[in-house]
């Protein structure tokens, strides 16, 4: 076999080796999250009572919207963003969410937003057919058009006379546009027959970092401002 010979075969071969790792970066994914709800080490089940800061809690409901969807290389460039998808998540469910389809190859971060943007903050749940996120929910999800969509729900009790029963009213009901929060998880999981189902795990325990739980123990967003804006600090700490 002549030089010449040998050359094209090996350049055919890697012309073949480059249109292969084209391919693979370019594969269709679909994009599916699962959520993994926990209080520390523990699953977060409702009626469940968790020890937070020494504390006895009770869970009683965790809800929150997710929105903005951006997987993402090791090195933090976008394979594309799903700014269009919305996602109810609830502690109580355990299905996978389907986000959508994209053209990408080695996900390793998720970047997204807890709630929803101003735009569709201040619209109408009517304008939404059921079983859409942004429609119509039970419990309620949405204050009305001034002050727009529920962003987070957390309820429940906390001890406050320490006899190991919580009895006292935890309710925290977070919104309006200035806590539009982002923030981003790394991605351990690879795509199986096409799917990329990325684990989210949530940790309530985190929601409640530098917050006097005995004392601040209620918040509609506007009723108390501040303790809402301490709450949303720690909602980034909660994702991994």
């Amino acid at each position: 076999m002549s030089i010449r010979t040998i050359s094209f075969a090996v350049l055919v071969t890697l012309c073949i080796g480059l249109f292969t790792a084209c391919k693979d970066d370019d594969e269709d994914l679909t994009l599916s999250l699962r959520f993994e709800h926990k209080f520390g080490a523990e699953d977060a089940v409702y009626g469940n009572t968790y020890m937070v800061n020494g504390t006895a809690v009770q869970f009683d409901l965790g809800i929150f919207y997710c929105s903005v969807f951006t997987p993402k290389s090791s090195s933090g460039d976008a394979f594309t963003s799903f700014t269009d998808e919305f996602l109810l998540v609830r502690a109580e469910e355990s299905a996978a969410y389907e986000v959508g389809t994209f053209s990408g190859g080695d996900v390793r971060k998720l970047g997204f937003s807890i709630g929803v943007d101003s735009e569709i903050n201040h619209g109408d749940p009517a304008n939404w057919q059921s079983p859409h996120p942004l429609a119509s929910q039970s419990p309620s999800m949405y204050w009305g058009w001034d002050n727009g969509y529920i962003f987070f729900k957390f309820e429940g009790r906390v001890d406050r006379d320490n006899d190991g029963v919580p009895d006292a009213i935890m309710l925290y009901h977070i919104g309006k546009d200035q806590f539009f929060t982002s923030t981003e998880i790394d991605i351990q999981e690879n795509p199986v027959d096409g799917v990329l189902t990325a684990v989210v795990t949530v940790d309530y325990a985190k929601l409640f970092e530098n917050i006097d739980i005995l004392e601040d123990r209620v918040s509609h967003t506007g009723d108390n401002l501040q303790l809402a804006a301490d709450l949303v600090e720690n909602w980034p700490r909660m994702f991994n």
